[in-house]
């Protein structure tokens, strides 16, 4: 198992990792404890948590992002990707915006970024860089 991705809890003591081998955990950084591991059917690209901390972004290698209620581990929302020529690319990055009421999506290769709304759980808008790929994203602190 490789380790592709990892994220720190907004208060500090925890860490969650996704990996490769469809699984992501979330650890206890003070006390050095694994306290859950979660099985997906996909491996897993980027994760995020949201800054409240009670909700966790989960980018797979089919497109999706998965958002999870970190209390239970259950699936919360699903959110497609964009399909290009009949197929999709994996999760690149995971942002929340610092109030945590967008979240930013981007993928491998693709020239768009997907902003959706968490409030609405739908697409909010698409970003779309012309003849660039999208390499790195991020909200400013009033986002």
């Amino acid at each position: 198992k490789n380790v592709t991705c990892f994220s720190h809890h907004p208060i500090g003591d925890y860490v969650v990792m996704g990996s490769d081998d469809c699984t992501w955990s979330l650890h206890d950084i003070k006390n050095s404890q694994l306290l859950v591991r979660v099985q997906t059917k996909v491996a897993i690209t980027a994760i995020e948590f949201h800054p409240d901390g009670l909700v966790l972004g989960v980018g797979l290698a089919n497109g999706t992002v998965v958002i999870y209620d970190i209390r239970t581990q259950e699936k919360a929302i699903t959110l497609e990707g964009p399909v290009k020529d009949s197929t999709t690319t994996a999760v690149s990055q995971i942002q929340f915006s610092n109030k945590g009421f967008h979240l930013a999506v981007a993928w491998e290769g693709q020239e768009i970024c997907r902003v959706y709304s968490m409030h609405k759980q739908n697409q909010f808008v698409d970003v779309k860089m012309q003849g660039v790929a999208v390499q790195s994203i991020c909200f400013d602190h009033y986002g």
